[in-house]
């Protein structure tokens, strides 16, 4: 029970993390970090960014992607990616797909935010966890890349190894 209710009070911070849209997906690389003391002790949640928005000269350059680790005195309790679209019009989104080499994934939120932040500009949010499996795949993968809503984005080589070490 106890790590049910930490486990809800991790997805509340993650996944409200980037509901401000300042907070948004400005470049590859950027970690935003908080820290919070909880009962159980010092909980730590920190989001990387994969794939920015406005990276390219796309029309369907709506949506980013973030890997987000969630740790609890030091220990890593969860990995999440959070898929935002930044848009004009609502999308409806709810799945993505990755490929790590050649093993393609379909990742789906059953219950993604979706808000309204003023006239013209909508934002939604998946948050999806990362298994086991796909975490140790993307530990030893020689490729990663995403499909995300209408685009197809990699990370090159250099990209990956930093993605490597954030899940360290």
């Amino acid at each position: 029970m106890k790590y049910f209710s930490l486990l809800f009070v991790c997805f509340v911070l993650l996944g409200c993390a980037s509901s401000n849209p300042t907070l948004g997906i400005a470049m590859f690389g950027q970690i935003d970090k908080n820290t919070y003391q909880t009962f159980e002790g010092t909980l730590t949640t920190e989001t990387f960014v994969l794939f920015p928005l406005g990276s390219s000269l796309n029309d369907f350059d709506d949506m980013g992607l973030k890997i987000g680790r969630i740790t609890l005195n030091g220990n890593v309790i969860k990995y999440r990616f959070q898929a935002e679209v930044h848009t004009g019009n609502w999308i409806f989104a709810d799945t993505i797909r990755i490929k790590i080499d050649d093993k393609i994934y379909r990742l789906t939120d059953n219950s993604p935010i979706r808000q309204i932040h003023s006239d013209g500009y909508v934002l939604e949010v998946l948050t999806i966890d990362i298994s086991p499996e796909i975490l140790e795949e993307i530990k030893t993968s020689n490729a990663f890349s995403a499909e995300l809503y209408k685009r197809v984005v990699n990370l090159n080589e250099k990209q990956l190894e930093e993605l490597k070490q954030f899940m360290l």
